[in-house]
């Protein structure tokens, strides 16, 4: 019915007939995660082509089974127990794969701007990645449409990074087809090379070189003036 990718789905389907058993993927619950109904209810559509996916909860403190590939953390607003992150280090000592997507901040009604401390950014430090509580600014940006009162207006927003051309690794095959990518108050990372574990940190996508960081007190209104920081 569709050719347009039909090269996509051609090579996902003798994927899946190939395998010797399901790869399973489990999303986390039980600390405010993304829900998989309404959130991210297009991905586990997508997922699931290929893969054996659902949800686990591990607030009962036992370990994730062995037979689990792949673990993945959307979007937690909630403390991780010390129990909580064991599990989870476990889980990595054994050989799984863990896949982060973690907001530094939270953006509340009335843009309301506040840290997003849950615990999982100790775990991540100790594996030499920093998951810091700030926010990318960057003049390099998408428009974003506020009200205010009965006014609708328009406006270039700062808060809103625009990924194109340079800001891409061109030698990933993750990132090397895309041409844009926008991300909503999005947090900075760092690798401390010193700790990391492994040979290898792949940066895949970067803000601009004029870009900078707010840090601890945040205003993000679209109509604030905003004074540049140490641009890199």
């Amino acid at each position: 019915k569709d050719v347009g990718n039909i090269e996509y789905s051609l090579t996902s389907a003798i994927k899946k007939v190939t395998q010797s058993e399901p790869l399973r993927v489990r999303f986390l619950t039980g600390h405010g995660e993304l829900d998989q109904q309404q959130d991210i209810s297009v991905l586990f559509k997508e997922l699931k082509r290929l893969y054996d996916v659902s949800t686990i909860d591990i607030s009962n403190g036992n370990l994730i089974p062995d037979n689990i590939k792949t673990l993945v953390i959307a979007g937690p607003t909630e403390k991780f127990s010390a129990r909580d992150k064991y599990v989870i280090d476990q889980f990595l000592m054994s050989g799984g794969n863990l896949m982060v997507l973690n907001n530094g901040v939270k953006i509340g009604d009335g843009l309301r701007a506040s840290q997003n401390k849950t615990g999982i950014e100790e775990l991540m430090s100790g594996y030499g990645i920093s998951l810091n509580n700030d926010l990318v600014v960057d003049p390099s940006c998408k428009t974003a449409q506020f009200t205010s009162g009965y006014a609708a207006f328009i406006t270039p927003y700062p808060f809103w990074p625009s990924i194109n051309g340079k800001g891409f690794n061109k030698d990933s095959v993750i990132t090397r087809s895309l041409e844009n990518l926008v991300l909503p108050w999005t947090s900075s990372i760092e690798i401390q090379k010193d700790r990391l574990a492994g040979d290898n940190a792949n940066e895949l996508v970067m803000s601009s070189d004029k870009s900078w960081l707010m840090k601890d007190s945040f205003n993000v209104a679209p109509d604030k003036t905003l004074a540049p920081g140490d641009q890199k």
